[in-house]
């Protein structure tokens, strides 16, 4: 089905679309993914049209914060906030889709609308991962060892040892890469468990944990 939501539980839901499917249909899904079936209402302002949640209206610049439109349809703007009255630095182009927020009460404040993500798809499946790589070297009891973990988007990472969170190791910002990395001094001997917490940078996307990584921590080879 070409307008298919396959979940449906408010923030951070998903959907799928079949390969067929129009710009405005995928644009409906990716509404009612997020706010429920039959919560979505379709509207134009502008160049732009676009799915909004019915709650908010559309077309008008009293939108609470936070609020998303799920544009299909472009036919002249050439950046996001151009409909509002505000000019978002972030350009589009023809009539592709997009996912747009809100993060400013005025609509003459620039960059009051923000674009979340070019592809209206994965901007809608808003989840994250994140995955705990084994230690660069060999892992000895209190001697530091480099650990690391990769989210799928930028955030704060904080690494646990055993569940319990590894001191030095709390909120570390990712890189360009969205890899994060701390120095881990293994306080136990024998198998350990790592795992990592991210909260991404982008508040549209939920946090994740990671799964365990189990280390083998080694005695020191010799006794100070």
């Amino acid at each position: 089905m070409a307008n298919a939501v396959t979940a449906n539980t408010g923030a951070g839901g998903t959907f799928t679309y079949a390969s067929g499917a129009t710009n405005q249909q995928i644009a409906l899904a990716a509404c009612e993914a997020v706010n429920g079936i039959g919560n979505c209402s379709t509207g134009a302002c502008g160049y732009f049209s676009y799915y909004y949640k019915t709650t908010d209206g559309s077309c008008t610049c009293a939108k609470p914060i936070g609020t998303y439109e799920f544009i299909y349809n472009n036919t002249g703007y050439a950046n996001v906030g151009d409909d509002y009255g505000s000019t978002n630095p972030v350009s589009v182009s023809g009539n592709s889709k997009f996912v747009r927020k809100k993060n400013k009460a005025q609509c003459s404040t620039s960059d009051v609308w923000l674009l979340v993500n070019n592809n209206l798809g994965a901007a809608l499946n808003v989840s994250s991962s994140i995955t705990v790589s084994s230690p660069s070297g060999a892992a000895t009891f209190r001697s530091s060892v480099v650990i690391s973990a990769t989210g799928s988007v930028p955030g704060r990472i904080t690494f646990y040892a055993n569940s319990k969170k590894i001191p030095g190791c709390i909120k570390v910002a990712t890189n360009v890469s969205n890899v994060a990395t701390c120095n881990w001094k293994p306080s136990l001997h024998g198998n350990q468990f790592l795992s990592a917490f991210l909260v991404p940078t982008d508040s549209s996307y939920l946090t994740s944990n990671s799964g365990n990584v189990s280390v083998f921590v080694k005695k020191r080879s010799s006794q100070r």
